[in-house]
C-alpha cells in the first residue's frame, strides 16, 4: 500500500547506513589527529574544554535534580498533609 513512496526510501537507506557515519566518523579522527599534530597546544585545550563542558553538565544536572526533588517533596507535603 505504501511502498510507492521510493525517495524517502532511498533517502533514509543512505542516511542510515553504518559505514557512511563510521567514514565521516574516522575522518573527524583523522583531521582532528593531524590537527593535534600540527598544534600541539590544541590537545591541551580540547581536554580542558572536556573537563569545563562535563563539570557544568554535572552541576546542571544536580541542580535540576534538586529542583524536582525540591518540587516532589512539597507536592507530596501537600497532598499527605491534611
Amino acid at each position: 500500500m505504501f511502498r510507492d513512496i521510493r525517495s524517502y526510501d532511498d533517502y533514509t537507506t543512505v542516511r542510515a547506513s553504518p559505514e557512511a557515519l563510521f567514514f565521516f566518523l574516522g575522518l573527524n579522527f583523522f583531521l582532528l589527529g593531524l590537527l593535534i599534530v600540527i598544534f600541539p597546544a590544541l590537545l591541551r585545550i580540547l581536554v580542558a574544554a572536556f573537563l569545563f563542558v562535563n563539570a557544568a553538565f554535572f552541576l546542571v544536572l544536580a541542580w535540576r535534580l534538586w529542583r524536582l526533588k525540591r518540587s516532589v517533596s512539597r507536592e507530596a507535603k501537600i497532598f499527605w498533609d491534611f
